[in-house]
């Protein structure tokens, strides 16, 4: 009988070591059961390169928002941003959708040479192609 007391302990010891599994907590409270990758020191494959995924998207967002944080836009920090939207969806770190947003956005200051008749589309439904 001791020694299955001993296997009990034992084993409850080995779940409570996490040392080599994923940091990662959800939303309600589990916790990530994959063992970490080997070049990162806490989460799995997976967490980590959504991690990094969202660390690039939040640094494309802020490289773009430099482009606008004055009050008066150029056409040339206009471009610079669209150029960086459209770097940033080629390397999947903005949604085509949202880039597709931007665009429309700035596109009254841009095309000048439109009649006062014309409709600037209001949502992404009204642009052919645009939904996702």
């Amino acid at each position: 009988m001791s020694t299955s007391n001993s296997v009990g302990r034992l084993t409850a010891a080995l779940k409570k070591d996490r040392s080599g599994l994923c940091a990662f907590n959800f939303a309600d409270g589990r916790q990530c059961r994959t063992p970490r990758r080997s070049g990162h020191l806490h989460l799995c494959y997976f967490h980590a390169q959504k991690e990094a995924e969202s660390l690039a998207a939040k640094q494309a967002g802020k490289d773009i928002s430099t482009f606008f944080s004055m009050h008066q836009v150029s056409a040339c920090d206009l471009s610079a941003a669209l150029g960086r939207v459209f770097s940033a969806v080629a390397e999947g770190h903005l949604k085509p959708k949202a880039a597709t947003a931007l665009a429309i956005s700035v596109r009254p200051s841009t095309n000048p040479s439109s009649s006062p008749g014309t409709k600037t589309p209001t949502s992404l439904s009204a642009i052919p192609g645009a939904e996702e």
